[in-house]
């Protein structure tokens, strides 16, 4: 049987599958021994590509699973799928209706593939996510000590401080010496590390989270990091222009690169200065320098060069 779209919504114990354009629909367990026997089910068929929606962790020993044997497998953004089935006029939610919705979307909607990850990127993904995770609970930590009476208790809040703040060191450590032992890694990091405002932990989050620079042109990479400013208009309306949506992780790590720039990079200095001159507000400005040094990041690269 040759099937134009394989459509998969995953759970915690499940992976339920529609196949289209017949639309049947089969449930295999969210295991090694029902990734065998769906891997069977494929093997007998033909099929144009496979979907999934990223469920945050489910999905990945699935999806790394079948990379193994097949190109055509895409990870969509859950967001999407649900914007689609109530466009749809679906609004009912069921496991099997989930894995027919998400084939719908395969069909229906151009699917890009997304850049195929080297080994090296996803342990460096790896890293940065949790590093990300160690500041966020140094952050609770913290924000504990405000609202506490007692030394005791502080002096713990204080040794999970340091023990969180030791485990971020030999995370960096552990980045810069994977980065040192991976010649396109370091090229990267060579380059990035000579603009002036770009630090450490901006270079690791575009390595990590922003695989794309270099393949996209300048509104592509600023509307996928979400630093594209979207028009508000209706008839003679001209409502203001403001971005929505895109790489939080990647917008994030910009803006504290970009806040340094402003006073270390004569080039963002000069512009975050012109525009707050001509009225800007601050917040504006600096979204503004943003985009500017996403732009320049990623002129810097090219297709072959940022093949990671």
């Amino acid at each position: 049987m040759n099937y134009s779209t394989i459509g998969v919504d995953i759970s915690k114990h499940f992976l339920d599958i529609c196949m289209l354009p017949t639309g049947e629909i089969c449930r295999y367990p969210n295991d090694k021994n029902g990734f065998e026997e769906l891997l069977g089910l494929l093997n007998k068929h033909s099929f144009e590509r496979i979907l999934m929606e990223d469920t945050g962790c489910y999905h990945k020993a699935f999806y790394k699973f079948l990379i193994q044997y097949f190109d055509n497998v895409f990870i969509i953004n859950p967001k999407r799928i649900r914007d689609f089935a109530r466009s749809s006029g679906r609004l009912a939610k069921t496991d099997q209706l989930d894995a027919y919705i998400i084939a719908m979307y395969g069909e229906r909607m151009n699917i890009i593939s997304k850049i195929t990850r080297s080994p090296a990127a996803e342990k460096l993904r790896a890293y940065v996510v949790r590093r990300r995770q160690l500041i966020s609970l140094r952050k609770q930590e913290y924000n504990h000590i405000e609202t506490c009476l007692d030394d005791d208790f502080k002096s713990s809040i204080y040794k999970i401080i340091k023990f969180i703040d030791d485990e971020i060191k030999q995370i960096e450590k552990a980045m810069k010496d994977l980065i040192k032992l991976d010649d396109r890694f370091k090229s990267i990091y060579d380059r990035l590390n000579q603009i002036k405002g770009v630090g450490d932990v901006l270079i690791t989050t575009l390595m990590s989270d922003l695989p794309e620079l270099g393949y996209l042109n300048k509104r592509q990479i600023a509307s996928l990091a979400g630093l594209a400013p979207m028009n508000c208009d209706s008839g003679k309306m001209r409502g203001s222009r403001h971005i929505q949506g895109g790489r939080a992780s990647v917008r994030h790590a910009l803006y504290m690169a970009a806040l340094s720039a402003t006073k270390t990079n004569d080039v963002i200095k000069i512009y975050y200065t012109h525009l707050r001159e001509q009225g800007k507000p601050g917040k504006v400005a600096l979204t503004a320098c943003m985009h500017k040094l996403l732009i320049y990041i990623n002129s810097v690269f090219n297709k072959e060069f940022c093949s990671i």
